[in-house]
């Protein structure tokens, strides 16, 4: 008995495959059959790949919604597929049998209209759902859940930052603006040509003048000290001939100079070319200006 019911099901289930494989292909005839009405001008191919959104659509979603589909969204979009695209069926194979040239019955007026309209909407349902699939998965839901809410994390954080600014705006700007005020004063007494005036009060074509006098008499000065006493040879001593032509280079016109006393800290300087210089350095000068100024050194 056993046995008998092993190979009658058995058979009935060889029975059922092949009454399913027949009417797919029947319905997948008329399909195709249809669309090639539809698309006269398509290449060959095209209705075959119609069949994606009709019968190939109902099979794949029925199987996505039986081994693949995870969580109630998955599930429903898969189940309700499997359903749209059986109507989509349906209609293809109606509309083939009635309008594919038989004279036996009437053919309503709209079928043509509805079926040609079907093509392009079931199209379109077929690729929203698979988007809607995928963006219905737990994975995704979890890592959007997730990034909302560190979307949320940073709103509150950029929020808080405004909050600070405005409780401590007058100690930054204070910070902000000593250190400006610092700048302009340091602009205004900038004395770089040395001559004991701001820079800003003198006209532009003198600034500067005098700090290249400056160095050109530090570099006098250093020339003077740096030379030699000129040797001449006693009068019982011969005078070599490179010796006299040594001793004739270097003989130098020195003019006497009077020293005089930095204004600031009282050093002996020379005063230069000129006979203006009063400071021994830019640093004395600037610290005189300020002190006459009433400004801290």
């Amino acid at each position: 008995m056993k046995k008998r019911s092993g190979l009658k099901r058995t058979g009935s289930m060889i029975v059922f495959g092949l009454i399913s494989v027949v009417i797919l292909l029947w319905t997948g005839y008329l399909t195709t059959s249809f669309l090639s009405m539809v698309l006269p001008a398509s290449f060959w191919i095209v209705p075959y790949l119609g069949l994606v959104v009709f019968d190939g659509g109902m099979i794949g979603w029925m199987f996505v919604y039986l081994y693949l589909a995870e969580g109630s969204m998955q599930r429903s979009i898969a189940l309700g597929l499997t359903v749209f695209n059986l109507i989509g069926v349906g209609l293809m194979t109606v509309a083939e049998i009635v309008l594919g040239g038989q004279t036996l019955a009437e053919v309503p007026a709209m079928l043509g209209t509805v079926a040609i309209w079907a093509v392009g909407i079931w199209t379109f349902v077929n690729v929203a759902g698979i988007v809607a699939f995928h963006l219905s998965s737990p994975d995704a839901r979890i890592a959007a859940a997730i990034q909302e809410e560190k979307d949320a994390v940073v709103d509150e954080a950029l929020t808080d930052l405004s909050n600070r600014r405005h409780d401590n705006a007058k100690l930054l700007s204070a910070q902000l603006g000593g250190g400006m005020f610092k700048t302009l004063v340091s602009e205004l007494g900038a004395d770089l040509d040395g001559d004991g005036l701001p820079d800003l009060a003198e006209r532009p074509s003198k600034r500067g003048r005098a700090l290249e006098v400056c160095h050109d008499e530090q570099n006098t000065t250093t020339a003077i000290e740096n030379r030699r006493p000129v040797e001449y040879p006693r009068p019982d001593e011969p005078v070599s001939r490179p010796a006299a032509t040594t001793a004739r280079r270097r003989k130098t016109v020195i003019r006497e100079r009077h020293d005089v006393q930095c204004d600031y800290c009282g050093k002996r300087i020379s005063p230069g070319r000129n006979g203006r210089r009063r400071y021994c350095s830019n640093a004395h000068r600037t610290a005189a200006y300020r002190e006459r100024a009433g400004q801290p050194v």
